[in-house]
This record gives structure tokens, C-alpha cells and sequence, in this order.
């Protein structure tokens, strides 16, 4: 009782509960507080770079990041705010939303992961995430692989970790054209990381992030797995 006659006589001074924000200052700006923050909308992380299915996920610190639930891939990372669902929420709403960026870096275009050989283009399939200490883990299929990556972004690195259920033919990690990924499972040959067929494989991939900057990279056309883009 005491504490709340407390809270009402001091209210006008006292800081907002964590989680809520302060409409006079925040507007629409989603905030990230001590906790991870998944928010689905449709998002522009450039003026050229929309992604529809975006899963957009704010860690905490100022680091967030965006995957593509309609390719299961990482599409962009960036440091500062989360995001500014002006857009989405305001007026008649339904448009993308903006990231709040003071550094973003988008990765090349093309899918990672490779099963059984390093060349062939796969075919994936998003089987949605889960949370594991509210950090959301995302599933996919690597042509009827089931992957599990967790995404974790720092002020200098972006680290992806994937766990393989079971694989009956060998798993490829096949870097992009600036080859910066390094594994402690193993080295990466000509920018490839190869791991044998088996159950229960578990591997991190580490890429240092641009300082200061923002850099986005060469678009590379999505080929399915038919060969028809």
C-alpha cells in the first residue's frame, strides 16, 4: 500500500515501466529494451531493398536484423534504432516501415547452405521459428534438410549458428564473393565449409560487420531450385 501511494504522489517524475514507451517522444518507433523483440512487417531496409515477409528482430544494445521468411536468408543487419512503424500504423496504414539506421550492411543475395554439393542451387522451404530465450530460432528445409539457424549481432560481427538434424549426404557452407565468414567447426576452403553427412551437426559461422558505414552488396538473382529465375 505504501509503494502505490508512493507511485501516485510521485507519478509525474517517475520513469515509464520498462516495455512502455513515451508516445510524446517515441511516436511510433518500436523500442528494444532489455529483451529481444520480433515485429512481421513488410519492411524497406533501403529506398531498392524491400522485403514483404520481413521477420525483423531487435536485440538489445541497438543491433538488429532482418530474415526473409519468403527465402528463409538473412537480408540485411544494421545498428541503431529498431524500427519506425509510421507507415504501418498511421493514417490508413498497410505500407512497409523503415528501419532506423545509423549503419547497415545487406548481404549478398544467395542462399548459404547446400546439401550434398557445394554448386548445386537448393530448394528450401520456411518452416517458422520458436524462441529460445525470447531469441528466435528459425527453421527451414534444405532440399528436405531440416536447418535450424540462430542469428545473434554485435557491434562487430554478425554470428550464425545452424544446427542439422539429419543429413544422409554432406553439408556446404558456401560463402559470398568477399569471403569474411570463419568457422571454429573448421576452416573454409576457397570459401567453402564442409561438414559430413550425419545426425545432430551443429556449426557457427562468423562474418566481422562494416565500421562507420553503410555498405550493401551486389543483387545476384534468385534461381530455383528448376533453374528457372
Amino acid at each position: 500500500i505504501d509503494a502505490l501511494w508512493a507511485v501516485l504522489h510521485h507519478q509525474k517524475s517517475l520513469p515509464f515501466p520498462e516495455g512502455l514507451a513515451n508516445t510524446r517522444s517515441a511516436g511510433t518507433q518500436v523500442v528494444v529494451g532489455n529483451e529481444p523483440v520480433v515485429f512481421r512487417v513488410a519492411t524497406k531496409l533501403t529506398s531498392s531493398l524491400q522485403v514483404d515477409r520481413a521477420i525483423n528482430v531487435g536485440l538489445p544494445g541497438g543491433n538488429n536484423y532482418t530474415f526473409d521468411a519468403a527465402t528463409a536468408r538473412l537480408r540485411g543487419t544494421w545498428k541503431g534504432g529498431f524500427i519506425n512503424a509510421t507507415p504501418a500504423w498511421n493514417g490508413r496504414g498497410g505500407k512497409p516501415v523503415n528501419v532506423v539506421t545509423e549503419a547497415l550492411f545487406v548481404p549478398v543475395n544467395h542462399f548459404p547452405l547446400r546439401i550434398g554439393s557445394p554448386t548445386a542451387e537448393p530448394k528450401v522451404r520456411f518452416l517458422g521459428y520458436f524462441l529460445e530465450d525470447k531469441h528466435p530460432v528459425f527453421r527451414y528445409e534444405v532440399d528436405g534438410v531440416e536447418v535450424r539457424e540462430r542469428i545473434e549481432v554485435t557491434d562487430k560481427e554478425v554470428i550464425r549458428g545452424f544446427s542439422v538434424a539429419d543429413s544422409s549426404k554432406a553439408v556446404f557452407f558456401v560463402d559470398d564473393e568477399d569471403r569474411k565468414y570463419a568457422s571454429p567447426t573448421g576452416a573454409l576452403e576457397k570459401g567453402i565449409l564442409r561438414l559430413p553427412a550425419g545426425k545432430n551437426l551443429a556449426f557457427e559461422l562468423r562474418r566481422p560487420l562494416p565500421q562507420g558505414k553503410t555498405t550493401v552488396k551486389a543483387s545476384l538473382p534468385w534461381v530455383a531450385a528448376s533453374g528457372k529465375q
